[in-house]
């Protein structure tokens, strides 16, 4: 549900899901962003993955002059992924900055932060955005790891054959318990946030999930975030006692290929200190886009 507070002439709009011409107005919001700043962000644009599905994650700002039709001039995006921590993207029409867009953001989806009992507060920025430094160092928030985007660059990669008697294909309904307990074990989290995960996946229309089936027995599975200007694959897993044999490839190639059929670009992240994935990623024709750079502090030393 979407609720809207004034805060001096901007007018900031939350919410926990987004209807598709949102997402659109975030995209080219993004868009705009990245080319003037040199960055290379993407965003996902659904609430699937957060701990709290009616925590707003969303905030939008707009901001009134009395000339014109406010437009969108900033957006926050909240992800929860745990009961602890909660990760902030802030984006600010590059006209728009200066003005106090970020501030009124900000300060709004700490209401809710602190309201749902998030302790730790995760800022993620570009390597390639130094002037997020102000705002970091404002909030004495520290550096705690990074990450690579990778985009697909190499379209015959996909179109390898694997010789592998392991079948890929979109997953079913009768697939979502083993993929529950196969994520949750690759993941570290509860079976409970694991089948939440799986399910929300499963039933949203921005993504497509795929699983690998080796002899009757779904061994691996991968998801596709389409809701973006490219699409992203993430929960790329397999399970413990079918790894080293080639399957997270098989599983990487055949949805990229399906992926780029559909939105052309595809893309994925990874932790910089993940080897094995980033060598994967790369045979697979994955090649660094962009480093973003993560940066904590506790809510608790923000002023309100």
């Amino acid at each position: 549900m979407e609720k809207s507070i004034q805060v001096g002439n901007i007018v900031i709009r939350r919410s926990n899901v987004l209807e598709k011409g949102e997402k659109e107005q975030i995209s080219l919001l993004v868009s705009v962003c990245n080319r003037a700043d040199g960055t290379c962000n993407e965003l996902f644009l659904t609430n699937e993955f957060n701990v709290y599905p009616e925590m707003p994650c969303f905030f939008r700002a707009y901001v009134e002059d009395g000339s014109t039709e406010s437009g969108l001039a900033g957006d926050s995006h909240h992800i929860w992924r745990s009961g602890k921590n909660g990760g902030n993207i802030c984006y600010v029409l590059p006209e728009q900055r200066g003005k106090g867009v970020f501030h009124a953001l900000f300060h709004t989806a700490l209401e809710y932060i602190r309201f749902f009992g998030y302790s730790e507060l995760e800022f993620k920025t570009e390597k390639a955005y130094p002037a997020a430094g102000d705002i970091l160092k404002k909030y004495g928030a520290v550096f705690i790891r990074k990450e690579y985007l990778m985009i697909w660059r190499e379209k015959e990669e996909a179109a390898k054959g694997s010789g592998s008697p392991s079948v890929v294909r979109q997953a079913q309904k009768g697939d979502l318990d083993i993929m529950t307990e196969i994520q949750a074990e690759a993941f570290g989290d509860t079976p409970e946030m694991a089948r939440r995960y799986v399910e929300s996946s499963y039933q949203s229309s921005d993504t497509m999930l795929f699983v690998i089936e080796t002899q009757g027995r779904c061994t691996g599975c991968c998801c596709v975030d389409t809701s973006g200007e490219r699409a992203m694959i993430f929960g790329l897993c397999v399970a413990a006692d079918s790894r080293g044999k080639g399957l997270g490839g098989q599983l990487l190639r055949e949805s990229v290929k399906i992926a780029a059929d559909k939105k052309g670009e595809v893309s994925l992240c990874v932790e910089a200190e993940n080897k094995n994935a980033l060598h994967l990623y790369e045979s697979c024709g994955f090649r660094e886009a962009t480093e973003y750079r993560y940066f904590g502090c506790p809510v608790a030393v923000i002023d309100r």
